[in-house]
């Protein structure tokens, strides 16, 4: 069985060969913090949300996707949006500590609450990793009612999350674009 995948979208202006967590982000490089903490505007009491299998915060960790990155640009496409990135690295994911790493199923309403509910959490394996590489159908919709509205959707609204805490070198990854 071939090892699963994991991706993330190469920041604007990326510094270093590190990612960061936002939190990290705040004291080692402010401009770009600046930046990325922009993201939140509106929608800023998520980054005061707890991640309990963790034991951290929402900014504590990095955000990665089980979802190969050329389906999310070609649903974007679909409705008529075109992607801000389009340079994504590939890792693998038995590159994670699992102990410092977690799944957030992502299937939720608008609501940040549900950040709470037990049944969004998976243990970080193969197993779980395995059903989680497509584009659902909630993602769809959200994407489809963002173009509707003239407004730029989350990137991964919708779609599961791989959640690590801490840093991640990206030296010798893989970068692809799309």
């Amino acid at each position: 069985m071939a090892v699963p995948a994991l991706f993330h979208f190469v920041p604007q202006e990326m510094v270093g060969s590190v990612l960061y967590p936002l939190n990290a982000l705040r004291d080692r490089e402010p401009e770009v913090w600046r930046r990325e903490i922009a993201k939140y505007e509106g929608r800023g009491q998520v980054l005061e949300q707890r991640i309990p299998p963790l034991d951290c915060l929402w900014n504590d960790v990095l955000h990665l996707s089980t979802v190969h990155p050329s389906l999310v640009v070609a649903e974007l496409r679909a409705v008529g949006l075109e992607p801000l990135r389009h340079r994504f690295f590939e890792l693998p994911a038995d590159s994670l500590d699992p102990e410092r790493t977690v799944i957030f199923l992502n299937r939720r309403s608008h609501d940040e609450s549900e950040l709470n509910d037990d049944s969004q959490w998976l243990p970080f394996d193969d197993a779980h990793l395995a059903g989680l590489t497509q584009i659902t159908e909630s993602t769809r919709r959200y994407y489809r009612e963002s173009a509707a509205l003239g407004r730029r959707p989350l990137l991964y609204g919708y779609l599961p999350h791989v959640l690590h805490r801490g840093p991640l070198e990206t030296r010798g990854l893989p970068t692809y674009d799309v």
